[in-house]
């Protein structure tokens, strides 16, 4: 089984920020579809942060359909992992509509316009922003890390700070890695304990030791996350941590980041591109 990961793509006509070049982003996005179409992987999965939010509706709703067009041209399933600034948009539900056809979001288009067909995976629970799926005798587990300490949801903001998991969530999570199935699991916050400066890493989830010990309870063989740009690799009670590097960082075409995942009986490639490494799992 091979499917392609990438993240924080922070899409954006926007002029650029430090090493962020915002509007290299579309064509980035449209390489990675290329990619891996040509690497034959069967589905996707992105870590989450579509688009730099800057609370002009019209720029960002602009850049987000924009940003969402390759997928249409990539003829296969996407797993979108919410991050902080897809939920700035709004609710988390209606983003994940939205998002899985933005030609259906467009303004202006004729009302007998029949948008392409994408093929998509069954996820339950089918109206949740944390659901899990299975691929070939594996399961997917995508959380959702956008909750305050209260539990509260964050929709319709961006938060740039701690962030956590709600305690319903940990509930759910805990259940569905009873079975013993062999697990990856996606998020955007980072669940490992790295530090940076003796100090935890401000990218890491509020709660992410307690969810860590309920992954350790499961048959966890990789967690994948976003959030942190600059990427990291990291092991914790025997699960590897790998923390893709943003997208968004570096010029195009000499920079950008993505991967395809190659899941094996008894491990796991990870296949970097251009400024991704590359890692082996074994188990």
């Amino acid at each position: 089984m091979k499917f392609g990961v990438y993240s924080d793509v922070h899409a954006s006509t926007i002029p650029p920020r430090g090493e962020m070049y915002f509007s290299h982003s579309f064509v980035k996005t449209q390489d990675y579809s290329a990619y891996i179409r040509r690497e034959d992987a069967e589905f996707s999965v992105f870590l989450g942060d579509i688009c730099e939010y800057t609370a002009d509706k019209s720029t960002d709703e602009a850049s987000l359909d924009r940003a969402m067009v390759p997928r249409m041209w990539g003829r296969h399933p996407y797993i979108h992992v919410l991050g902080n600034h897809d939920v700035a948009f709004g609710s988390k539900l209606s983003f994940y509509a939205r998002v899985k056809n933005p030609f259906l979001s467009r303004p202006g288009m004729p009302a007998n316009f029949r948008a392409p067909e994408i093929p998509s995976i069954p996820v339950t629970p089918s109206d949740s922003p944390y659901f899990c799926f299975i691929r070939d005798g594996w399961k997917f587990i995508v959380l959702d890390t956008n909750y305050d300490e209260s539990g509260t949801s964050i929709e319709g903001k961006l938060v740039r700070g701690t962030t956590y998991i709600n305690r319903a969530q940990l509930d759910w999570l805990a259940h569905t890695l009873s079975d013993g199935m062999r697990t990856i699991v996606a998020t955007h916050a980072n669940l490992d304990p790295r530090q940076v400066d003796g100090k935890l890493h401000p990218c890491v989830l509020g709660n992410a030791a307690e969810v860590r010990d309920v992954l350790e309870q499961g048959n966890v063989k990789l967690v994948l996350q976003g959030h942190a740009h600059e990427g990291a690799c990291s092991f914790c009670h025997g699960i590897p941590y790998i923390t893709l590097r943003a997208t968004v960082l570096g010029q195009y075409p000499e920079h950008y980041a993505i991967a395809l995942v190659d899941v094996q009986d008894s491990a796991i490639h990870i296949q970097g591109f251009v400024d991704q490494p590359s890692y082996d799992i074994i188990f």
